[in-house]
């Protein structure tokens, strides 16, 4: 019983495009549109979130080229924070008990959509593991008996509830409506930027400008696809041309580090494309498929998607967002050297998507200023709160890896607090 259930975990919540289709499929159905319809939409969902994936395996590809060229510029030792692997680590280790824990939840998190006024059903396949990882890895150690299962589900179901539920008022004034919301377990960092940046920064008269150095190039920078690869290849070049005469002179590949730095921010300006196409693709069928379920099922309910669906708002501010929110954390990682403490890495793919959706976040609501205080204090709470996690960790072995969004790590610290 457990290999299915084990077997339908992996297959169908860790396939983010076969969920979703799926879910989209059954809309449609339940809407009674015509048969071509349905494959239409099931299809350009389910490609939509490929396009998705593609975008984020190819900016994850040169983001994770940039991490070496940190790493081995500074020849630094230290924790990872890394959702896929820890995961993956804790799947070796408890594949079993993360899946029942998985089925558990999602049971919990329907009951909790169907009949009470927090409507949300989170469609993030990947981060329902993460929770359930999470809660996996901090409880089962200790042994405290078969309701281990139900805290770990009900703890990852009532998570899978508040956390779109959290940050709905944000979401939707970024967005306008409340079509979708947002299903990202980093929705503590974005609920605390929706906070600072209302309660500190009023609406500037001019809200979405950056400051007055970059107001010239506003012509150009309404094409993001241009600024995007910019930025990024500043980034690139200024990492490639202080890594030359390290150990990461075999990342080049022969190639004069410019040019290496050229076709890396081209990999990730395409797919930091990709990931726009993608996302537009998809809410733009998930959305009508949805108002199936919706009326049949769990009436009243909203999609919640995974955190790039707010990308579109503001591709720039994104990227801004995670280039301050980068900078504070190797800022962050140096005084931990310094201090002789436990080291933290800043991991790219949790700058980049968490606080890329908190760039958004601030700067759609009270603009650049916005933007550039409230990442930085992202930033650092990205660096500070693994340091709090890895002892609640131990059971897994020297990771070197832990994990990397707010809601995770404070989920692993209640529980770990409550255990011991």
């Amino acid at each position: 019983m457990t290999d299915h259930i084990e077997s339908l975990a992996k297959g169908l919540i860790g396939e983010p495009a076969i969920f979703l289709g799926l879910v989209a499929c059954m809309g449609l159905l339940l809407a009674r549109v015509r048969l071509m319809r349905v494959l239409s939409g099931t299809i350009k969902v389910m490609v939509g979130v490929v396009l998705l994936q593609l975008g984020a395996s190819a900016a994850g590809v040169a983001l994770s080229n940039l991490a070496v060229l940190v790493q081995d510029r500074f020849q630094v030792i230290g924790y990872i924070p890394h959702n896929e692997a820890v995961t993956a680590l804790v799947q070796i280790n408890y594949g079993r008990e993360v899946a029942i824990t998985v089925v558990v939840g999602v049971i919990v998190h329907l009951l909790i959509a169907r009949f009470t006024p927090i409507k949300y059903v989170f469609l993030s396949g990947h981060h329902v593991l993460f929770m359930a990882a999470v809660g996996v890895a901090v409880v089962l150690p200790a042994q405290i008996g078969w309701w281990q299962y139900l805290l770990c589900g009900s703890v990852l179901g009532v998570s899978m509830s508040l956390s779109p539920a959290l940050i709905q008022r944000y979401v939707k004034q970024v967005t306008g409506d409340e079509k979708v919301a947002v299903a990202h377990f980093n929705s503590v960092g974005y609920f605390l930027a929706g906070c600072l940046s209302t309660a500190l920064f009023k609406s500037p008269k001019r809200k979405y400008l950056f400051p007055n150095i970059v107001r010239k190039l506003e012509p150009l920078m309404q094409d993001h696809l241009v600024v995007i690869c910019a930025f990024s290849f500043l980034l690139f070049f200024t990492a490639a041309f202080f890594s030359v005469g390290t150990g990461s002179n075999d990342l080049f590949a022969g190639q004069p580090f410019f040019i290496f730095a050229v076709v890396q921010s081209l990999w990730f300006t395409a797919g930091m494309y990709s990931i726009l196409i993608g996302v537009r693709m998809m809410v733009a069928e998930i959305v009508p498929a949805y108002e199936g379920v919706s009326a049949k099922w769990i009436k009243g309910s909203i999609p919640a998607i995974d955190a790039p669906v707010l990308f579109p708002f503001a591709p720039l501010a994104a990227i801004v967002g995670f280039l301050v929110s980068f900078g504070i954390g190797v800022l962050t990682m140096f005084a931990m050297m310094t201090l002789q403490y436990t080291i933290i890495i800043p991991g790219i793919i949790p700058h980049f998507f968490s606080s890329g959706t908190v760039g958004v976040i601030a700067f759609r609501l009270r603009g650049a200023k916005a933007l550039f205080f409230v990442c930085a204090v992202h930033g650092l709470l990205l660096s500070l709160l693994p340091l709090l996690l890895v002892p609640y960790l131990a059971d897994l072995g020297y990771t070197r890896t832990t994990f990397a969004d707010t809601d995770l790590q404070l989920i692993g610290i209640l529980l770990g607090w409550l255990i011991q």
